[in-house]
């Protein structure tokens, strides 16, 4: 049973359609006034960003090791973050997730599975405004 469920997946995915939207393709399901992420040179998306990804990188691996957090570290925290961030995304209007981190505000940010987020959001605040160009869902 697995087997064949699996293998009707495959097929759906190669023939580009999703077996989960009754063949369909899920991409006319999409906000249309969403901006579309365009395939371009890497060197060409590097300059595009408007703000230094390495030096991003290092400023959130400063707040990552952290004696008061669970195991002495805060990666877990970040990746909870992300997580709920990503999971208050709308199919059906192609609104919410990381893009505009929603999760700063209610009612995302009142729900009870957020609860603790803030403390993870109050430590990437000075980071985010040390950085021009960066945005919350970039950080995030």
């Amino acid at each position: 049973m697995l087997r064949s469920l699996v293998l009707v997946a495959c097929l759906a995915l190669a023939a580009g359609s999703c077996p989960f939207l009754g063949g369909k393709s899920g991409q006319g399901l999409q906000n249309p006034h969403k901006r579309r992420l365009v395939a371009a040179a890497p060197q060409a998306r590097r300059l595009s960003l408007g703000f230094n990804v390495t030096a991003v990188k290092e400023d959130i691996g400063g707040i990552l090791a952290n004696e008061t957090a669970d195991f002495g570290h805060h990666g877990a925290f970040l990746i909870r973050l992300a997580w709920h961030c990503s999971g208050t995304y709308r199919t059906s209007d192609g609104r919410g997730g990381c893009d505009g981190a929603r999760i700063r505000f209610d009612p995302e940010n009142s729900w009870e599975d957020n609860a603790g987020l803030n403390e993870m959001l109050d430590l990437l605040r000075p980071i985010k405004a040390n950085h021009e160009g960066l945005s919350w869902g970039d950080l995030i």
